[in-house]
């Protein structure tokens, strides 16, 4: 029987990483945080997305632990925030991170955002490429990079970043930059996925919605899904972290379909642009 937690994509450094994961961002809760994450490990999930930023690494191992899941058996991402860049700064937020994660490795460490200054975002990806060299790190990726910021990177690292994690949903398709990705074997992530909730105020997705007997979050994560993109739902309801996974499996979008969801033109809200945002003031 298809199990959709059991599917992996290829990254361009060869090593395999879970088609869906559990996304953590403002789980910060102690109990609710690690029963959520526990549960989605004992029920089959096996990629935990966090970050620095998120203050929770310390309950994200310590539903690891009580989950009884081998570590080998979890893909672990987290991401280094704007303030840490620079070479030495960014070794030592790996190293604090690996501390709190209670791990010797990561499985994969993104820049959280891109930094306005690019000297440091290049120092910084330096750091993770130093790690992966020391095997304290597996693959390094970017996230919120737009082609600006990955041109000029590839220009000057060793690694091609295996994973771009961004802003990407039905109102948001980001269609030139999974081309760009598609030129150099990136793999797409979304974050945000179902719009807050606020995809099923689409008419179309809340159409396809009615015709396959799902939510309309289920037609957002299909639609991304079917696309090859990563996606890592947010979900603290432990109900809602397995459905999320099995409406998954109980339909398949058209081609035309997925065309008309990529065309859909809205007005985006709550979009942070990766151009002009500075997280470093």
């Amino acid at each position: 029987m298809r199990n959709i937690l059991n599917e992996t994509i290829k990254m361009n450094n060869g090593l395999e990483i879970p088609r869906i994961g559990l996304g953590t961002y403002l789980m910060t809760d102690p109990e609710i945080t690690k029963k959520a994450i526990a549960h989605a490990l004992k029920n089959g999930y096996k990629m935990i997305d966090t970050a620095d930023i998120y203050k929770n690494h310390h309950l994200v191992a310590q539903a690891i632990k009580e989950a009884g899941i081998q570590r080998e058996d979890i893909f672990i991402t987290t991401k280094v925030w704007v303030t840490n860049f620079g070479y030495d700064n960014t070794i030592k937020s790996v190293e604090k991170m690996l501390e709190e994660l209670n791990t010797k490795y990561l499985d994969l460490v993104l820049l959280h955002w891109p930094s306005l200054k690019f000297d440091k975002i290049v120092e910084s990806y330096k750091a993770l490429e130093h790690l992966i060299k020391q095997g304290k790190i597996k693959s390094i990726g970017v996230s919120n990079f737009m082609i600006e910021h990955l041109t000029i990177l590839i220009k000057n690292v060793e690694i091609i970043p295996a994973i771009n994690q961004v802003q990407l949903h039905p109102g948001l398709t980001l269609l030139e930059l999974q081309q760009f990705h598609n030129k150099y074997n990136i793999i797409t992530e979304s974050w945000q996925t179902i719009m807050k909730g606020k995809v099923a105020e689409i008419d179309l997705i809340s159409k396809l919605a009615k015709k396959y007997k799902v939510d309309a979050a289920a037609v957002a994560l299909r639609w991304a899904y079917q696309q090859n993109i990563l996606i890592i739902p947010k979900s603290n309801t432990p109900e809602r972290i397995i459905t999320n996974a099995k409406y998954l499996e109980s339909f398949e979008l058209t081609n035309s379909e997925i065309d008309e969801i990529n065309n859909i033109v809205i007005d985006i809200k709550n979009y942070t642009d990766p151009y002009t945002v500075n997280f470093e003031k």
